[in-house]
C-alpha cells in the first residue's frame, strides 16, 4: 500500500522513487485518500513526515485488513483443493 511505503520511508519522494511512480501522482493519490477519509494522514509541518493519530489508526486497520485478505486467500486454496 502507498501509504504504508511513505510511512516506512517518511518521504512521498522516496517512496514514490522506490513504488516507481512519480512523486506528483504519489502526492495527489495522498490527497485525495485523506480528503475522502476527512482526516490528514501524515504531519507536513516538519521533514521527516510523521504519521499523525489518524495516521497509525489507518496503519493498524491496513494490517487487520492485509491479514484478513491473507486468511481468504488461504480459506479459498483449502476450499479449491477439496473440491
Amino acid at each position: 500500500d502507498y501509504v504504508k511505503v511513505i510511512a516506512e520511508t517518511r518521504s512521498i519522494s522516496i517512496a514514490a522513487q522506490q513504488m516507481g511512480i512519480s512523486q506528483p501522482a504519489l502526492s495527489a493519490y495522498l490527497k485525495k485518500l485523506e480528503s475522502d477519509l476527512g482526516v490528514m494522514l501524515f504531519d507536513r509541518s516538519d521533514i521527516p513526515l510523521k504519521l499523525t493519530e489518524e495516521g497509525k489508526a489507518y496503519m493498524k486497520y491496513l494490517d487487520g485488513v492485509s491479514a484478513l485478505w491473507a486468511d481468504f486467500e488461504k480459506e479459498i486454496k483449502k476450499l479449491r483443493s477439496s473440491q
